[in-house]
């Protein structure tokens, strides 16, 4: 059998028969199916295998003698799935004659990567195709989490540092860049409010999401413009199974409630919605300060069938609506109203030895600031409200070239546009884009080759071409090599193009610069994953990038006719970071632990100073112990260190330097979960625990305590 074919096979299992096609629906009580979990390799049993029944929903955790047993009832035909760290995952039908117990093989691989990723292709994909790393979030550490937005999922990575925006938007750095270089990214189609960088981590929720991927360096090839740090993917619960309803609320300190509803059912016609509702008494980019305030309604949908002769069709759309409110002075509070919809609709065909994807993208964002007297915003005032909008057609077409190649090509046409009236020259801008883009996975035996390359025209700042290349090897079923070469850049945004803006107390004004020419970096890394017993698996990366052009605001010869200093974003910059990644990970029956930690070297080059607010090292310990194989009651331990970080400001000679210190963060976050009756889960937690406030953070870090309930049904 040839190294790819066994790759491919994920169980063998002689003791599961399938039940015949056609068959009617029957429901089965799987307390009688119970069965061992084995090494396909040694036959030694293997203890912590997480078996899931995927339309069910129900799990149980392996024991010591890699033995099983699922509990509750089942219809007719259902799937077993088997994730475990260090083996490849496998799936198989549940038996129609359930009574002996099950031996189940699973194969030996090294786990660089979850099993299948939807970030790095825009597909979904198996581990073995991939050469960049993705660190991905799993639905049930969300669920541990508690988290009520991405941002603060994302502050537990090690890798990533939180990068507040004061008065009211949060977001991340991954490996030292951040802000509009990070894409983000919900099932592979972009967040609203990026046009006129109006981004803000805070604002995503985690209502109906199944997990989170994030790619570290760029992935330009791929998605194009502002991948240039790295890629931050949501995706969403996939519909399967009988209908369920689910029902998830949360209350806690700093005003904290959340409620979260949602219903599915698979079959032919599959469809999810899910909806929820937040509230707190705090938003990022304000240290603690009363009379702040977020309030976040979403709700997001999917609808997908699947037709004979290879057709899959699939919609999906989501709606988000926020109130922010912050103190500006005295009985001043400033206000941010934004409303975003996207919805998207695909057809995917499977024609002519491949699969053939056409894709619809729209968008519309608005945002509305304001400033009052009192903790509600006067309707009718303030500046004209922000309004964006995005159309973008996708075709992609993946197929299997001589049994080695996997190919996937695609081609986009995107048009965009931005109103805001008092901020952009003109009153509004708009551009078009045409882009290409093509790569190839290569499996020769033990090695995987991957190669890709994207071309980029704008109407407004040209083009551009990102290539990258990567190579895997595995010299054993225990160890996996690889390293990469990419190039990502970011085209100049709208704001960075078009801005006018006059600050006459201040004595200056920003103009835009339409002679503005992307910024463009390139990565090179080398990693390895190493899994030396069942249940480990150690992962290291070293990795250096390189950044030019870089935009930044410059001092223009002259002023304006009333005096005012002109500011104008130019190419003026060059950056470099550089470091290294740790990270080890352990899972058994009742246990499982990891252990990350990277050093970070951010330099601005032009200056020769460090980048603001990059800490050179960061770290998380977390511990998890499921006090049943059936995984709960749980409890999650987590401990999170970010080191002290360089504040680089104006120096008393007027020249740019350090100023000050950002003040080191350890923080110590506990949850637990249990199922006090079928279908009703409960959970508590404190996240900071000791309150750690170091000084200079930007945003809020408080402690905050939370209690809440799962309940889920179905009828």
């Amino acid at each position: 059998m040839s190294r790819g074919s066994r790759h491919r096979m994920l169980l063998v299992a002689a003791a599961l028969a399938a039940a015949p096609a056609g068959a009617s629906a029957q429901e089965l009580d799987v307390a009688r199916l119970a069965g061992r979990v084995l090494d396909a390799a040694t036959r030694a049993p293997l203890a912590g295998v997480r078996v899931r029944l995927v339309r069910a929903g129900h799990e149980a955790y392996t024991a010591g003698d890699g033995s099983f047993r699922l509990g509750g009832f089942v219809v007719l035909p259902d799937t077993l799935r088997l994730t475990f760290v260090g083996y490849r995952p496998a799936q198989h039908p549940v038996p129609s004659l359930p009574g002996a117990a099950l031996e189940l093989l699973l194969e030996p691989a090294p786990v660089a990567l979850p099993d299948v990723v939807s970030t790095a292709a825009r597909r979904t994909q198996g581990a073995e195709e991939i050469v960049v790393p993705v660190t991905t979030v799993s639905r049930d550490e969300l669920l541990a989490s508690a988290a009520p937005s991405v941002d603060q999922v994302l502050q537990e990575l090690p890798g990533l540092q939180q990068m507040s925006s004061p008065p009211a938007s949060n977001g991340v750095m991954i490996r030292g860049i951040g802000e509009s270089r990070v894409l983000v990214l919900v099932d592979g189609e972009p967040t609203a409010g990026a046009q006129l960088e109006d981004r803000d981590l805070s604002r995503l929720s985690t209502v109906g999401l199944e997990q989170i991927e994030v790619v570290k360096g760029p992935l330009s090839a791929i998605y194009g413009s502002q991948a240039l740090g790295g890629v931050i993917n949501l995706v969403t619960r996939a519909p399967d199974g009988p209908l369920e309803v689910e029902g998830i609320a949360r209350a806690g300190s700093l005003g904290r409630l959340e409620g979260q509803l949602s219903a599915s059912q698979g079959g032919r016609v599959a469809w999810r919605v899910s909806g929820g509702w937040r509230q707190q008494d705090r938003i990022a980019g304000q240290v603690d300060r009363e009379g702040t305030y977020q309030g976040v309604a979403d709700l997001r949908g999917t609808v997908r069938h699947v037709t004979g002769g290879g057709l899959a069709l699939r919609a999906d759309v989501s709606a988000m609506r926020e109130r922010q409110r912050w103190p500006l002075s005295g009985d001043a509070y400033g206000f941010n109203d934004n409303r975003g919809i996207s919805g998207w609709a695909e057809g995917s065909l499977e024609r002519l030895g491949g699969t053939w994807r056409l894709r619809a993208f729209g968008q519309d964002y608005t945002h509305q600031y304001r400033a009052a007297n009192g903790l509600e915003p006067v309707e009718g005032t303030g500046p004209p409200t922000q309004h964006e909008q995005t159309w973008r057609a996708l075709l992609a077409h993946s197929r299997r070239i001589g049994g080695a190649h996997l190919l996937d090509a695609g081609l986009e046409a995107s048009t965009r546009r931005v109103e805001a009236a008092d901020k952009l020259v003109g009153g509004a801008l708009s551009d078009q884009m045409l882009e290409g883009y093509a790569q190839d996975v290569v499996a020769l035996g033990a090695v995987y080759l991957n190669a890709a390359v994207r071309y980029t025209y704008n109407s407004r700042w040209g083009s551009a071409i990102a290539p990258s290349a990567g190579v895997a090897w595995e010299p054993s079923s225990r160890l996996r090599l690889r390293t990469a070469l990419g190039r990502g850049f970011r085209g100049p945004s709208f704001k960075e193009l078009g801005w006018t803006f006059a600050n006459v107390s201040a004595g200056y004004t920003i103009q835009g610069n339409t002679e503005l020419e992307p910024e463009s970096s390139w990565q090179l890394s080398a990693g390895a994953t190493w899994a030396p017993v069942p249940g480990l698996a150690v992962e290291g990366e070293v990795y250096r990038n390189a950044i030019d052009n870089l935009i930044d605001q410059a001092v223009v010869a002259g002023s304006t006719p009333d005096g005012l200093i002109i500011f104008q974003p130019r190419n003026i910059e060059q950056a470099r970071t550089q470091g290294a990644e740790l990270s080890v990970r352990y899972e058994s029956a009742r246990w499982a632990a990891s252990a990350g930690y990277e050093y970070l070297d951010a330099r601005n080059l032009v200056l020769d100073i460090p980048l603001n607010r990059r800490a050179p090292h960061t770290a998380r310990v977390r511990g998890t112990h499921r006090f049943s194989v059936t995984g709960l009651p749980r409890l999650d331990l987590t401990g999170r260190y970010t080191a002290a970080a360089p504040l680089v400001g104006t120096l008393p000679d007027g020249t740019f330097g350090v100023v000050d210190e950002q003040g080191a963060l350890f923080a110590v976050d506990v949850s637990a979960q249990a199922r006090v009756l079928r279908g009703l889960e409960l959970s508590a937690g404190v996240d900071n625990l000791f309150d750690a406030r170091p000084a200079g953070w930007q945003g809020a870090v408080t402690r905050v305590v939370y209690v809440g309930a799962r309940v889920s049904a179905s009828p």
